[in-house]
């Protein structure tokens, strides 16, 4: 065998059909689910595709049983798959598409609030305030660019 030649195992349990499960190299574990960690969009989409997939191909097997081998394929738990499938119900009754809880968060709500506080001008002059400490080689504190703030803002009003 060359080494530009690439051969795949075939799983001679799966069909031909294309699947998240059936892939030539073992798939990647989504990993245990623990608490406070969110699953992406994909990793939903990808349990709700092989649990279906699964279900289509045996129909014979119990729901608990797809779910259990989804389970042990994937790596996530069984209440994972069990809240993936009830989200999809719920989000196929409302005409929506399949939704993750955002794991954002409103990270520049301060900036903006800060920013609206003053103007252009006055975030200018106290930036040029701070530069002017490390032209100085010295330590900006608070307390030091509060007075000198408003010592230069006082001279110029």
């Amino acid at each position: 065998m060359e080494p530009s030649e690439v051969t795949s195992e075939q799983d001679p349990l799966l069909p031909n059909e294309p699947c998240a499960a059936s892939m030539a190299t073992p798939p990647r574990s989504l990993g245990k689910n623990k608490s406070c960690h969110i699953l992406n969009r994909d990793s939903h989409n990808m349990i709700f595709h092989c649990y279906t997939y699964w279900r289509n191909r045996e129909p014979e097997h119990s729901v608990a049983d797809t779910s259990k081998f989804v389970t042990d394929m994937l790596g996530v738990s069984e209440r994972t798959v069990f809240r993936v499938r009830e989200e999809v119900k719920a989000s196929h009754f409302s005409g929506g598409k399949l939704t993750t809880t955002s794991r954002k968060r409103p990270r520049n709500a301060d900036k903006r609030r800060c920013s609206t506080k003053f103007d252009s001008f006055t975030l200018c002059a106290l930036r040029s305030c701070v530069h002017d400490f490390f032209r100085r080689n010295e330590i900006p504190t608070v307390e030091k660019i509060t007075t000198e703030f408003q010592s230069v803002w006082n001279s110029h009003h």
